[in-house]
């Protein structure tokens, strides 16, 4: 499970809440799991992280999501086409 280790070490943010540690995914590592739930909720979730921060690694998302779909036979980076393009 090499990318999900990376997802919460080496790619995660870490942020101090009242004196804690907290670590975030990646915008890129949560887009990439929102388009793989299949669910149209996490779709126009990420929608909304998408009209938010528009600048992103594209070509990370692309890249893992190209990966997955090899691996588990499913059209995740097509998915990924019609969520950026639709507003």
């Amino acid at each position: 499970m090499p990318y999900e280790k990376a997802a919460v070490t080496s790619r995660s943010l870490t942020i101090s809440v009242e004196g804690y540690s907290v670590k975030f995914m990646s915008l890129e590592d949560m887009l990439v799991q929102k388009v793989m739930s299949g669910e149209e909720k996490d779709f126009n979730e990420a929608r909304a992280l998408l009209a938010k921060k528009p600048k992103f690694k594209i070509r990370f998302v692309q890249q893992t999501l190209r990966e997955f779909s090899n691996m588990h036979d499913k059209p995740y980076l097509p998915v990924f086409d019609k969520v950026r393009k639709k507003k």
